[in-house]
């Protein structure tokens, strides 16, 4: 981990702890703040962008993050992406009050949208990603896919790990994860897929157009 985003990391979940003395029942979001910059995350979220850095995508003019939580995967797309412009959305609230705060500096736009349900448009972007698709309805994120920008890129990450109850829509296998996904992309393209085994659960990667 980035030693300042670690710092980051202990002084917000400080700041939650002390905010909880005054009413903000919030302390679940330690846990939150935790997970969201573990190694498991780190390691998945590298994994793609390594991968987006060997097929050459053009992301201009600009990078779309869906369920981006507190902003991992935004900063570390900007590593790779240095002028790009790079969204960051979540549909809960605080996602973009942590996110500024973790990723400050790092040239992120954090907007508060539930990606399923609004009208944004985020047809407008060169790339599209999303590495929580476990966490939406398949049904929702298939439409999702197909409202692109049709020749733009997509990249998406699910796993297998079902015992978590806001896991609704795991994955059993890669080869399940894609044949659902390739018949919504506008070009039938599946420029990569692969899996990462992270110990208690395997990740899958789809990229295509």
């Amino acid at each position: 981990m980035d030693p300042l985003i670690l710092t980051r990391s202990l002084k917000l979940i400080e700041q939650v702890y002390d905010e909880s003395m005054y009413g903000d029942d919030d302390l679940y979001r330690i846990k939150d703040i935790v997970h969201s910059v573990d190694s498991k995350q780190w390691t998945s979220k590298q994994w793609l962008v390594d991968t987006l850095s060997t097929l050459n995508i053009d992301p201009d003019p600009g990078v779309f993050v869906a369920g981006g939580w507190y902003g991992l995967m935004g900063f570390l797309l900007r590593q790779h992406y240095t002028k790009t412009r790079i969204d960051s959305a979540d549909m809960d609230k605080k996602a973009k009050i942590f996110g500024k705060e973790l990723f400050s500096g790092h040239n992120i736009d954090f907007i508060t949208t539930d990606v399923t349900r609004s009208n944004y448009v985020y047809n407008k972007y060169g790339l599209v990603v999303s590495t929580s698709c476990e966490h939406i309805d398949r049904e929702d994120l298939c439409e999702f896919i197909s409202k692109k920008n049709p020749n733009a890129a997509i990249a998406l990450q699910s796993n297998d790990y079902f015992e978590l109850p806001s896991h609704i829509n795991c994955s059993h296998t890669l080869e399940e994860f894609v044949s659902y996904v390739k018949p919504h992309l506008h070009q039938g393209q599946i420029l990569f897929q692969g899996s990462l085994n992270l110990g208690d659960f395997n990740r899958f990667m789809v990229i295509g157009k």
